[in-house]
């Protein structure tokens, strides 16, 4: 929804005071002000829009229906920014047109904007002046919403080779079953909204689907025993719509027995991240149709949108595999790291104990601390102290610092004592 199309009157004193404090003074506490006066904010955003009448009156809650695209600027790296400016002021040092087309946001659309879109990697406030980037993780921050991964970050990354087990594959369909991918496919068709289209593909991309599939020169008995090698082709039925052929994704039997008339076909359990991968190799398909034959109730995706969801999709899977969190014994305890902890500690009167394992995240190690501590209101001042200690000690990769309250600290204290005790 569109606001304030005409020259907008929007202050935001605030933040133009923690921006040029940000500038002035480079610090945490700075930062945080900022981020602060970011939530409350009503940002302008120039727009473009093609069929605007000279004479639109927005008054008196009028609406106007229109698509408008939105600016975006293009950093020396080939990253992308959505421009958001705190006055009109602002708007006019970047660009001296009067007459330019505005909208007025909060960050919280900007965000919206960009669950929708991977093109922009984030926003940049006042870019006539030093600009001040936010990316996407910090806008998630923010805002509490998932935020895919930018496009640049993603789209020259290649899809995993289609690979076959065909004991896997070829295993009796009628025992698949996806009520998760189902029941989300129900709920956007019911309501097409972000928030059901994205459960919907992040449960597409996560199945397994039945696809029809003809075998050239297999034997009639296909029986795939462990050791056993069988010379075939695989040929993907498509089906067609005006012209179009698209390939089939069922997500089980049922849906796959109300195609009427069908070519002779087998059966095939593929993961849809494999099909997609597909499309790297089939320049003829137009894209895929999940459920072709449930009237009203099928979903279409292009060959492009395919491929952008798949390569978004396993990006992110690498970033979760990179990011995951794994614990470890230290076989050689840091003894200096320890000292300096227990010093720090025995001045603070809330924490009664604290235990260490080895981190890894990615090929970064660092500690793992578990303190047995008071509930407080701020852990953030609590925790930032201990790890710029353990910083010191570990070339700068941070520690993860959780409390006996957390669920992985379970496992934590039971194979480990605690190196400080009051």
């Amino acid at each position: 929804e569109l606001a304030k199309l005409k020259k907008p009157t929007v202050k935001n004193p605030q933040l133009v005071e923690a921006l040029a404090e940000l500038k002035e003074h480079s610090t945490q506490g700075a930062v945080k002000n900022l981020m602060e006066a970011l939530k409350g904010a009503q940002l302008i955003a120039p727009v473009i829009i093609d069929n605007m009448p000279e004479d639109l009156d927005l008054s008196d809650g009028k609406q106007f229906q229109t698509n408008a695209k939105f600016t975006m600027l293009q950093q020396k790296d080939g990253s992308r920014y959505f421009p958001a400016f705190t006055d009109w002021l602002e708007v006019l040092k970047w660009r001296n047109d009067p007459e330019i087309n505005t909208v007025v946001m909060t960050v919280e659309q900007y965000a919206n904007l960009m669950q929708r879109s991977g093109e922009a990697s984030g926003i940049v406030i006042n870019p006539s002046e030093q600009g001040y980037l936010i990316d996407r993780p910090h806008l998630a921050q923010l805002t509490g919403l998932t935020l895919p991964p930018a496009a640049s970050e993603y789209r020259n990354e290649p899809l995993p080779e289609p690979t076959l087990n065909p004991k896997v594959a070829f295993a009796d369909a009628s025992t698949l079953s996806n009520p998760q991918l189902v029941g989300a496919i129900a709920a956007f068709r019911k309501k097409s909204t972000q928030e059901t289209e994205l459960p919907m593909i992040d449960a597409l991309f996560r199945s397994q689907v039945i696809a029809p599939v003809q075998l050239i020169n297999a034997e009639q008995d296909l029986n795939m025993e462990d050791g056993e090698k069988h010379q075939t082709q695989i040929k993907f039925v498509m089906v067609q719509n005006n012209d179009k052929k698209f390939f089939p994704a069922f997500t089980d039997m049922e849906e796959l027995n109300r195609w009427q008339n069908p070519p002779e076909y087998r059966t095939m359990i593929i993961p849809f991240l494999q099909y997609a991968a597909m499309f790297q190799q089939n320049g003829d398909a137009e894209g895929i149709v999940v459920n072709p034959f449930r009237e009203g109730e099928s979903v279409a995706m292009p060959k492009a949108n395919v491929i952008d969801l798949a390569k978004r999709f396993v990006h992110y899977q690498r970033q979760q595999q990179q990011n995951r969190v794994q614990l470890f014994d230290l076989k050689d305890k840091p003894i200096d790291l320890m000292k300096e902890l227990s010093a720090h500690f025995e001045e603070v009167p809330e924490v009664h104990a604290a235990y260490m394992t080895g981190m890894r995240v990615g090929n970064k190690e660092s500690v793992m601390l578990v303190l047995d501590c008071d509930q407080v209101e701020d852990t953030k001042s609590l925790f930032q102290p201990a790890a710029q200690i353990v910083n010191r000690h570990t070339n700068g990769n941070p520690p993860g610092i959780i409390t006996t309250q957390h669920d992985m600290s379970k496992s934590i204290l039971e194979r480990t004592t605690p190196f400080y005790q009051e």
